[in-house]
């Protein structure tokens, strides 16, 4: 069974915080910026959240969506 983009975003967001061009790369997901709406439209639903942090893969302070 093949997944959709917001579960594979979703999947990732639940193993650690990673910035939107993290979760793009690990999950094929793109653009950059599809994984950006996906995760301001889960944010907003209250499935995740996003701020300001470092980025658990790339280590650069940027904001990154954690549960």
């Amino acid at each position: 069974m093949n997944m959709t983009n917001s579960e594979l975003v979703l999947e990732q967001v639940k193993k650690m915080a990673w910035c939107d061009d993290c979760i793009s790369s690990e999950t094929s997901v793109t653009p950059r910026q599809q994984v950006n709406q996906i995760c301001n439209r889960m944010s907003k639903s209250g499935v995740i959240r996003r701020g300001k942090r470092e980025c658990a893969l790339c280590h650069k302070d940027k904001y990154v969506n954690f549960i």
